[in-house]
């Protein structure tokens, strides 16, 4: 099984097309002097071809540089956009979205997803609905 990463791997999708029939070499000068990245850090770019129809994920293996490209015969990849970065980051489950044909800028996360252990504890009722005692009391007690 090929496992691209690992947990603390960042994903990059490169925003503008690029010329995919360029090889090994080519796409990491890419990713060194155009996005100012790192292609040995083991992290995953992803590039779209003009016509959208290519992919290819370039990545850093203990063993080598990888290479991992999807043609689609009939449509196209459908990315986030941004209108100021060169590159932006995907989640893991974006990637895979991205591959199986879902349009990533027609897609939004739940409010619930999102929220930080921070945001969640703003939420969270001062009574407790099962005992009907304040949190509060139960803290002094």
């Amino acid at each position: 099984m090929i496992q691209l990463g690992g947990v603390n791997t960042l994903i990059h999708l490169a925003i503008g097309a690029v010329d995919l029939r360029r090889g090994y070499s080519r796409l990491f000068n890419l990713i060194e002097q155009h996005f100012g990245g790192e292609p040995l850090s083991g992290h995953l770019w992803v590039f779209l071809n003009k016509q959208r129809s290519l992919v290819k994920i370039l990545w850093w293996d203990t063993g080598g540089v990888c290479v991992l490209a999807k043609r689609l015969h009939e449509g196209t990849f459908q990315s986030k956009t941004s209108l100021t970065d060169k590159v932006v980051m995907l989640t893991a489950g974006e990637l895979q979205m991205l591959l199986e044909g879902l349009d990533l800028a027609q897609l939004r996360p739940r409010r619930w997803v999102r929220k930080s252990p921070i945001e969640r504890m703003k939420i969270q009722p001062e009574t407790d609905q099962r005992c009907g005692s304040s949190s509060a009391m139960r803290a002094a007690g």
